[in-house]
């Protein structure tokens, strides 16, 4: 089987669910990952950045491209072009490969714009499985007007046109399963490499009180400063490290440190160093919709989790704190000491086995293959 796997990320990005995932299949099937275009308009406002293709191999299975961008428009205008001229560049390179795989695999809507409107409205001889893989909601985490009504307009076509659609929330499944047939809930995990590489730590049945609180991940609008900023002038002798990009405001307090982007390979020394892990998003719809990978970061080394109560944090229950109130996620805080989420390497080992990509890929590759038959 041979699976066009279009992501919403680089290959060389940090390392999220697309790459594992990815990376699974491969085991066992040709896959050709398709890195996100980078549009000529992009270029010439940004230096150091160029839209040229390229193309390599990671494994002999595993094969990464990219389109040449120079007269791809940028995806602020996508929208006002009503009959998808702009990606005529695109689809001329795609051709051949569109012609020879067996399955389609869409990790972000703005992907459908490479084959709409001649999938949805024909039906060619040679049809592959498309798969639509719905991480997130991203018209709700974008903020720019005129990408969030393409984003819509191809998630619309995308949830009728796919054949069958991988959801990381329970609320997605829930409401897309009640509309259409093929839908199916396989949740984020952590890689086995990782568990390997990351004996359990520490260990005991609690910690002592908390000093060094971390956050690992960007911080976008969803984010809660105000609840990080009440948490820094209640506790001034404690100190929190927020480890990622900043795409908001930043907050002007002594105990209070950003470090920016950092390598993948040292995302586990940050955690390390923490005595406790923060999952501060703010309250709201999208908070249902999010299964963070950073949780499971978190539990890989046996850190206390401190998170705002979601839907989805509920498959955690027994293993992280959860608070639904500023006052209550103090209350956790102020407290002498927090539980670790394991008291033993096989309580982890156990939870790891259930939650790997290895797992998750593997119930991918049941539900595809017996759909491409």
């Amino acid at each position: 089987m041979k699976i066009l796997y279009f992501s919403p990320t680089p290959y060389q990005d940090i390392k999220q669910r697309p790459q594992h995932l990815a990376e699974e299949l491969s085991k066992y099937h040709e896959l050709w990952y398709v890195d996100p275009t980078v549009s000529g308009m992009r270029c010439l406002k940004a230096d150091g950045i160029h839209c040229n293709a390229y193309q390599y191999d990671v494994n002999p299975n595993l094969h990464v491209l990219r389109l040449n961008g120079l007269l791809a428009a940028h995806i602020k205008l996508q929208y006002y072009d009503k009959f998808s001229l702009n990606t005529w560049f695109e689809k001329q390179q795609l051709k051949a490969l569109l012609a020879s795989v067996d399955v389609i695999w869409l990790g972000y809507e703005a992907c459908y714009r490479l084959l709409y409107p001649f999938r949805f409205h024909t039906r060619q001889h040679h049809r592959p499985l498309l798969v639509y893989d719905k991480m997130d909601d991203n018209v709700s985490l974008e903020q720019h007007p005129s990408i969030r009504k393409f984003l819509l307009k191809m998630r619309t076509f995308l949830e009728q046109d796919a054949d069958v659609i991988f959801v990381t929330a329970s609320l997605f499944w829930e409401t897309l399963s009640s509309k259409r047939p093929n839908v199916f809930l396989v949740q984020n995990g952590v890689g086995l490499e990782d568990y390997l590489l990351n004996p359990l730590l520490p260990s005991g049945k609690k910690t002592e009180r908390a000093k060094h609180y971390g956050y690992i991940g960007m911080m976008g609008h969803w984010f809660d400063h105000d609840l990080i900023r009440s948490f820094a002038l209640s506790f001034p002798e404690c100190n929190v490290s927020l480890v990622g990009p900043l795409a908001t405001e930043r907050i002007t307090l002594p105990n209070v440190h950003y470090h920016g982007v950092v390598p993948k390979n040292q995302v586990y020394h940050w955690i390390e160093q923490f005595d406790a892990c923060l999952y501060p998003f703010k309250k709201g719809p999208l908070l249902d919709t999010i299964d963070p990978v950073k949780i499971y970061e978190y539990l890989l080394l046996n850190k206390p989790v401190i998170a705002s109560d979601s839907k989805e944090m509920d498959k955690y229950k027994g293993l992280i704190y959860t608070y639904k109130s500023q006052e209550e996620f103090l209350q956790i805080c102020g407290k002498e000491g927090l539980a670790l989420p394991f008291s033993s390497e096989k309580e982890r080992t156990l939870f790891f086995q259930k939650n790997s990509w290895e797992e998750r890929a593997g119930h991918i590759l049941d539900v595809i293959e017996g759909l491409a038959k």
